[in-house]
């Protein structure tokens, strides 16, 4: 709170909850928010503000308030759930779940056990004795319950939700009630043993489907979860709900040795090449840095010539495979046996990631330069390159190679890139780049080699050679027939002379135009 500058004894709130706190001391009786003689039609010259969305929080801390007596907190709710607007359910609703937000201020509310019941019925529905049929509500009013069943008392509506479950015959509203129990108390087991057992009994793939993508929200390091999850990849045969299973281990099963241990089993037992790619997704986003998980990828490597399969296990090592020399073996198996250009790009890049620094590695790429022409595959190495071993003389001799034997442009442009990631202060990196700017006719290739060469030039003499290598390029013959290698040349070179000790450097070209010829 500050003061207003004007020197009036106004006060302005650096955070609205300030104001909120404030307005609600001020406020001594409820009826400032609900009319009390209201009766099913609003009051003439009353305003209503329990139906502004701004006084929603001064409301709340007006019930927080230890000095304001239960009984007129009582009598705010009980209108609240008592409100009646003279036009069936328009508003009725809305303040009967505003009350159930507002208890978890006043828990001491006679009405709170009701009032959570009611709630939780609505989003869920409930049990017509005389139609002997679940009944549910119409889909905003389900919306609405559900988005405050949280906000809500938690105890009351945690007992609400697992009496509804344990008695609600219909297996969606089960399977929902089960999802919300498991947001407002993470991990709860009883949420998580109704959607395994939903799992495990229902012959309706959806329903699957849905409960294994509930279990994903709910069902962190649940040892149960997890064992169902891995049973669903194995077994089902609808490969959306194996998807869906895979994609909730992956959330709830991170470095769980059970759900690796399952997933190794399923390798060991099953030659279904679906299934083992699945299976290397899952490792790869659960199994970080255990030598097991990357044990069993490496198995798939051996035993499988699917390209899917084997590219999944390429990313699942470049995921969890962080310097460890068997997983960068593996890729260089997989990039080596394979003639599938999509999988051997998927290992290059997982290389790129995991690889810093290990020479075989960087044999492994150089090879690949050496032996395969698919472009995009050329382009990955050199970005891997850039990534895994920054001045290696190799990687920067096997770039420079690239260079010299395509003429693909977006190869040259990530061939640049790369070579301002590594090449600091490399000599045969520097001129390997002005080649690029002296020899391509593609602006954004020239572009990104001059900035590499602004990225990697460390002394006077290093700017200095570049100044001296492109003088020619600043010709009246270049600027009239080739005016982007002109301004590029120009640019970098003004660069260079503004980090040279040596004014004579850069007076030169100080004043050379800057557009084209006419």
């Amino acid at each position: 709170m500050g003061r207003d500058g004007r020197g009036d004894s106004i006060f302005a709130f650096y955070h609205a909850t300030f104001q909120e706190y404030f307005a609600a001391l001020a406020v001594e009786d409820w009826d400032y928010f609900l009319p009390r003689n209201h009766v099913d039609s609003p009051v003439a010259g009353r305003r209503y503000r329990i139906f502004e969305k701004q006084w929603k929080q001064v409301i709340l801390c007006w019930l927080g308030r230890k000095d304001i007596q239960a009984q007129k907190k009582e009598d705010l709710i009980r209108a609240l759930v008592e409100f009646e607007d003279g036009v069936r359910d328009f508003y009725e609703y809305k303040t009967y779940l505003l009350a159930a937000a507002e208890i978890n201020q006043f828990k001491a509310c006679s009405l709170a056990t009701d009032i959570v019941r009611q709630v939780v019925k609505w989003g869920f529905g409930y049990l017509n004795t005389e139609k002997q049929e679940w009944q549910t509500f119409l889909e905003p009013i389900e919306e609405a319950a559900r988005e405050v069943i949280p906000q809500t008392i938690r105890p009351l509506a945690m007992s609400a939700l697992i009496e509804l479950i344990e008695n609600c015959p219909e297996k969606d509203s089960r399977m929902q009630a089960a999802e919300s129990l498991g947001k407002i108390d993470p991990g709860n087991p009883d949420a998580i043993a109704v959607l395994v057992e939903i799992i495990r009994t229902t012959e309706d793939k959806y329903t699957r489907y849905q409960a294994a993508e509930s279990l994903g929200k709910i069902g962190q390091v649940n040892p149960d979860a997890i064992a169902v999850l891995v049973e669903i990849i194995r077994t089902t045969e609808d490969k959306y709900t194996r998807y869906q299973a895979a994609e909730s281990l992956g959330k709830i099963g991170q470095v769980n040795p059970d759900a690796i241990a399952g997933l190794l089993e399923i390798i060991r037992t099953t030659e279904d090449q679906d299934t083992r790619g699945l299976v290397a997704y899952s490792l790869g986003e659960i199994g970080q840095g255990n030598p097991d998980a990357i044990a069993g990828l490496l198995e798939i490597i051996r035993t499988t010539e699917d390209q899917d399969t084997r590219g999944l296990v390429a990313y699942s090592l470049g995921e969890i495979g962080q310097g460890n020399p068997d997983a960068i073996a593996g890729l260089l198996e997989i990039i080596r046996t394979t003639e599938d250009e999509k999988t051997r790009r998927e290992a290059v890049e997982s290389l790129g990631k995991i690889g810093q620094g290990n020479p075989d590695a960087i044999a492994g790429l150089l090879e690949i330069i050496r032996t395969t022409e698919d472009q995009d595959t050329r382009g990955l190495v050199a970005y891997s390159l850039g990534e895994i071993d920054p001045g290696n003389p190799d990687a920067i001799a096997g770039l420079l190679e690239i260079i010299r034997t395509t003429e693909d442009q977006d190869t040259r442009g990530l061939v640049a890139y790369s070579l301002g990631e590594i090449g600091q202060g490399n000599p045969d990196a520097i001129a390997g780049l002005l080649e690029i700017i002296r020899t391509t006719e593609d602006e954004d290739t020239r572009r990104l080699a001059a900035w590499s060469v602004g990225k990697i030039l460390t002394t006077p003499e290093e700017y200095a050679g570049v100044v001296s290598a492109l003088k020619d390029c600043l010709s009246d013959e270049v600027y009239e027939n080739n005016f982007d290698l002109f301004k590029a040349s120009y640019k970098l070179i003004c660069n260079c002379a503004e980090n040279l000790p040596y004014p004579e450097f850069y007076q030169p070209w100080h004043n050379l135009p800057t557009t084209p010829h006419p």
